[in-house]
């Protein structure tokens, strides 16, 4: 049964908001290491082997050590390696951040899916090209494959991973045609439409905005990072702490800051902050930065 925490004399010894004084002074690329570890630390595996016979640590040393352990410096640089092939820019390859051209490696595993998928047989082998002929010999489509055939790829492999019930998701990244005889104007037009549908879909998650300066002070004036500690230790040793006891903790010095205001501002806003879109961002904005 979770036990749960009423006042601030039931918080662990090692918790201090003055530890959290750093944060104040990170930038992007710092707050996408920070809110990272933190998911580690929520998550349901690492919690269950805190709790479990094979971990050589208690729960209070793993969640009272800081969230930027130094690291190596060769560490450091196969990390910025990564986010550079992740989210850098390099006009040779037409690759700028967020956008860019069809790798030949990423056409390989394209192959690779579409040939895998069953229902796609017919496509295998077969080239749909102008006015239905496959060189140079009709090629005819029963109107089934014909819907199959013009459907978009990434729909289809949700669709496929979902039934497949695949432990990966479906890559946030999409292949799309753009027709570079139309005038730039145009094709910017098309892609925000395109942009809008695409995003209507659920799986399509993403950060609301570019993060700024602003944004990060928030966060530390909200406690997000404090009150992710305090979740996930409580978590961790089977219990929960109410709203009043986490008001007490994270704004000790506030009596106009209560159990509504966690309920209902600082818990909603913890809830859309911490998830991997925010870190993308994050990694985004700070390869462009570098």
């Amino acid at each position: 049964m979770v036990r749960k925490i009423k006042s601030l004399n039931e918080m662990p010894s090692w918790f201090d908001l003055a530890n959290f004084d750093y944060l104040k002074s990170l930038g992007a690329k710092d707050w996408a290491s920070v809110i990272t570890y933190l998911r580690w630390r929520g998550e349901d595996d690492f919690i269950s082997y805190l709790q479990g016979p094979d971990c050589d640590f208690s729960i209070d040393e793993v969640f009272a050590q800081p969230l930027l352990p130094e690291e190596e410096e060769e560490d450091d640089a196969i990390r910025n390696r990564i986010l550079q092939y992740r989210y850098g820019t390099d006009p040779a390859k037409f690759m700028f951040r967020g956008v860019a051209a069809l790798t030949n490696s990423v056409v390989s595993y394209l192959a690779d899916e579409i040939r895998s998928i069953p229902e796609a047989a017919f496509l295998q082998g077969k080239r749909v090209a102008r006015g239905g002929k496959k060189r140079g010999k009709p090629f005819h489509l029963t109107p089934e494959q014909e819907s199959y055939a013009g459907r978009p790829f990434f729909l289809t492999l949700q669709e496929v991973i979902t039934v497949r019930g695949d432990p990966e998701p479906l890559t946030c990244n999409r292949a799309i045609s753009v027709n570079m005889s139309l005038p730039d104007d145009m094709l910017v037009d098309d892609f925000r439409d395109w942009l809008k549908a695409s995003r209507s879909l659920s799986f399509h998650k993403a950060a609301p905005k570019v993060f700024t300066k602003n944004d990060f002070a928030k966060w530390c004036d909200y406690r997000l990072v404090p009150y992710s500690i305090l979740t996930y230790w409580a978590k961790a040793i089977d219990a929960e702490i109410t709203h009043s006891a986490m008001a007490a903790a994270l704004f000790p010095n506030s009596r106009m800051i209560g159990p509504d205001h966690i309920r209902k501002t600082i818990k909603p806003a913890w809830e859309a902050w911490l998830c991997p879109e925010t870190v993308d961002a994050l990694h985004a904005q700070a390869a462009k930065i570098d």
